[in-house]
């Protein structure tokens, strides 16, 4: 048996040793590094002109991507995060499609490598735990790990492309930056003095405004739910991540198993342990309220999504946490199902051989 290979930082390409060589730093190398890019992808001619202030980067932000909140609880993690979403879907491309900031765009897997790349580059050049975890992210971390002790600037701008690229990200196209990117004045006081307080609203709120926190019990609804299988896809439907669901090591197996048991086939089944499989779920409560759900196992792992409008409202969004609360126990209190699975991460060689036999989980891996 052999291990799959592991993430390495890849070599600049011929763009992006331009971009790397036109960037200024100062005494903060990460912070510096990062911005720099942000500001060549972001800024027009004229505002690269001369040293560029973090006010310069934030008068970019697009207001979609910030939580329609009141303004005075918009602190410094609110800021740059909208900054990260900004630069992303206004400047990148995501595997083979464009224009990725439509907001009625829902592509599977899109969501969750979008955090994994914001928070993974936001934690590790811009000095924020953010605590977000992903299959990706973990191997990212990892990756990050190896360099950080003799990190110079070149591994740092190699660190950047490779999160972009394994994400699945790509920069919009250009020659190279032409002009001189001075980020070096931009201090840390600038855009993350919320390290001094002692309450980070931000985090709370973009938890929030990303759907990533998951209800705990003490806070579930006093609802019943009847839960039934939906057959079919309906188009220009918009669906958005939820929440993850816990689970044991090699739990997923289980619930898979539990979730046949319940509700008979999945929508799919996929070889390729990303996309493995999905449900399409409804849960009706006894007050005529409907909430549709996909339960699929993808890139993070075992996750729900809701379908539902992209500025739902904030009850709007506890009643769906509250109804996948209600279904995450239902599932996880019934016997699963007899089934056998062969699936790969990525390396299509490295086979994975799961499932349930005569009641008991098996795992195997194999070349």
């Amino acid at each position: 048996m052999t291990t799959k290979q592991k993430l390495e930082l890849r070599e600049l390409t011929e763009r992006e040793k331009q971009d790397f060589n036109q960037i200024i730093l100062g005494k903060m190398p990460d912070v510096h590094m990062m911005l720099g890019v942000i500001a060549i992808d972001l800024l027009d001619e004229e505002e690269k002109q001369g040293p560029i202030s973090y006010q310069t980067l934030t008068k970019k932000i697009d207001p979609a991507y910030m939580p329609d909140i009141e303004p005075d609880r918009i602190d410094e993690f609110l800021t740059l995060l909208g900054l990260f979403q900004t630069w992303i879907l206004k400047c990148m491309t995501y595997k083979n499609h464009d224009h990725i900031d439509d907001p009625s765009l829902n592509l599977r897997g899109m969501q969750t490598n979008l955090q994994t790349l914001m928070y993974t580059l936001m934690d590790h050049l811009c000095g924020l735990m953010a605590g977000y975890s992903s299959k990706k992210s973990r191997e990212l971390n990892d990756l990050f790990k190896e360099i950080e002790e003799n990190a110079s600037a070149e591994y740092l701008m190699r660190y950047i492309m490779t999160a972009i690229e394994y994400t699945g990200f790509k920069r919009n196209g250009n020659d190279g930056e032409k002009h001189k990117i001075d980020v070096s004045h931009i201090t840390y006081e600038e855009y993350i003095d919320w390290r001094s307080r002692k309450s980070h609203t931000g985090i709370e709120e973009a938890q929030a405004l990303l759907d990533m926190s998951k209800p705990k019990k003490s806070e579930r609804l006093n609802n019943q739910y009847t839960f039934s299988k939906i057959e079919e896809r309906e188009e220009a439907d918009n669906c958005y991540f939820l929440c993850n669901v816990e689970s044991e090591n090699l739990g997923w197996i289980d619930f898979y198993g539990s979730l046949c048991t319940l509700f008979g086939e999945p929508l799919y089944v996929n070889n390729n342990l990303e996309n493995m499989f999905e449900y399409l779920l409804k849960a009706e409560t006894g007050k005529g309220e409907s909430i549709r759900f996909s339960v699929y196992f993808g890139q993070s792992g075992l996750a729900i999504a809701s379908y539902r409008e992209m500025n739902a409202t904030d009850d709007i969004i506890e009643l769906h946490k509250d109804a996948a609360a209600a279904l995450i126990e239902l599932v996880k209190n019934t016997k699963p199902s007899d089934y056998s699975y062969e699936g790969y991460y990525e390396d299509p060689s490295f086979i994975i051989c799961c499932g349930i036999k005569n009641g008991e989980r098996y795992y195997e891996e194999k070349q």
